[in-house]
């Protein structure tokens, strides 16, 4: 997200008064508008308007004083007098090129945002029919080491070879086997190329049976 330079006057003619030096305030420039922007650059390409005054860019981009004054800065301020305004197609340039820069980042993080409210509901939905079945789901405890699991990070009651994965655990802790599970899961998601490479390495060394000859990550079963 780009920034803007905004200059307080009044403490920079303080400063100069008392020879201190004076230092324009880097303030971001938020983008609220942006998931509307196709709709602006609708109205822009239609309007017949040369040029657009503070008032019209903050209806049009549903912004405060403030973020106007900011977003034509950017632009290009044309003076007249103590009137500032941009250029229609000065304006419809920029922002075609901050949905060009930003556009797909912001699709990206809705998409991301939609997937986890989905998984969330069905989270839900699933725990739901389980405790109405009188089968309540299981809970356990999720630290930071499973959250950033990698295959290699995997404790050696977890073993990986070409075609196989075997998960150990102590039977009177059902639980740990619930838990070494979503790690298991978890890291398969964060590092799917290391598991990948275990797997090819197999079918390089013709280990296509499942059995532990190539490369293995994790305990040995006996």
């Amino acid at each position: 997200m780009s920034a803007s330079l905004q200059v307080d006057t009044e403490v920079c003619n303080h400063r100069a008064v008392t020879s201190l030096p004076c230092y324009a305030e880097i303030v971001p420039t938020p983008r609220t508008w942006l998931p509307r922007a196709e709709e602006i650059l609708a109205i822009l390409k239609k309007s017949s308007a040369d040029e657009l005054d503070r008032t019209a860019i903050e209806m049009l981009f549903e912004i405060q004083r403030r973020t106007a004054l900011l977003l034509m800065d950017q632009v290009g301020v044309i003076k007249h007098g103590l009137r500032h305004s941009v250029s229609r197609t000065s304006l419809l340039s920029w922002v075609e090129r901050i949905v060009a820069s930003e556009g797909q980042e912001l699709e990206r993080r809705q998409r991301v945002s939609a997937e986890i409210s989905e998984d969330l509901a069905e989270r839900r939905a699933t725990r739901q029919a389980l405790d109405e079945a009188g089968k309540p789901a299981r809970s356990f405890a999720i630290t930071r080491e499973i959250l950033s699991a990698t295959v290699d990070s995997l404790p050696p009651d977890i073993e990986i070879t070409p075609g196989r994965i075997v998960v150990s655990f102590d039977p009177a802790n059902p639980d740990a086997a619930c838990q070494m599970l979503y790690q298991l899961g978890l890291a398969l998601s964060n590092d799917f190329d290391s598991f990948l490479a275990i797997q090819q390495a197999g079918t390089t060394t013709g280990n296509t049976t499942g059995n532990t000859v190539g490369p293995t990550v994790g305990h040995t079963a006996a």
